[in-house]
């Protein structure tokens, strides 16, 4: 069993976080900074510390939807008249971390966006069964097709009306064939999207058995007349 963590007390505490604060210099939300403590504190401990240092002054905190990003309070220049240099460039400084707080910020609401948007999409195990499941109904609609073109063969004499009527309803049965490749490749270029090589996706390929039809479609619409 690992050894227990020796309990802090809240001067402690703020005092470590405000020393991490200062040698960083750059804006964290309470979460950086647990992260980046490697859970040396609390997030309840880091959270206190770092609402009584900025309550003390010695942060700046400006929320940002539902959290609080905080920076190091830069120290103010003396009042000895010849500081303005130092003033300018302290300015400067602050200019520069609230654009780099502003950025954070966009970058962390993008991320939640692109999360969001991952979270909608089906899970790779439901798209593997649907394909599976489109890939018997192509092989079912392929065996439909083969029936009627070796019915038309096997009956040259028939009438012109059993004829005509056969074709249509290959061509319907073609059409149906049509959609339901249309629909497994909608689902084959969802799961490709979300696999990170051009490699990757062929391995799954294979591993699926999953072959080309096109060669054999085209030869079973080219005996429909």
């Amino acid at each position: 069993m690992a050894p227990k963590k020796e309990k802090q007390d809240d001067e402690e505490i703020e005092a470590k976080v405000l020393l991490y604060m200062q040698t960083q210099n750059r804006p964290y939300s309470s979460t950086d900074v647990f992260q980046n403590m490697h859970g040396e504190i609390a997030r309840a401990g880091i959270n206190r510390a770092l609402a009584a240092l900025e309550t003390r002054g010695e942060l700046l905190g400006k929320t940002y939807g539902k959290q609080i990003v905080y920076v190091i309070k830069q120290s103010a220049p003396n009042d000895t008249g010849g500081d303005s240099k130092q003033a300018e460039e302290e300015e400067c400084e602050k200019k520069d971390v609230e654009a780099e707080v502003d950025a954070v910020v966009r970058r962390a609401s993008e991320l939640r966006a692109e999360l969001a948007e991952l979270k909608k999409q089906p899970a790779t195990s439901a798209l593997l069964a649907r394909d599976a499941e489109l890939d018997e109904l192509i092989e079912k609609e392929e065996r439909n097709l083969a029936r009627l073109r070796q019915l038309s063969s096997a009956n040259p004499t028939m009438t012109r009306e059993k004829a005509e009527g056969m074709r249509s309803e290959l061509r319907l049965m073609t059409k149906e064939w049509t959609r339901r490749r249309k629909m497994f490749y909608e689902v084959w270029n969802a799961v490709a999207e979300n696999m990170e090589t051009k490699g990757d996706i062929e391995r799954l390929w294979d591993e699926l058995a999953l072959e080309e039809d096109s060669v054999k479609i085209a030869d079973v619409l080219g005996g429909s007349g």
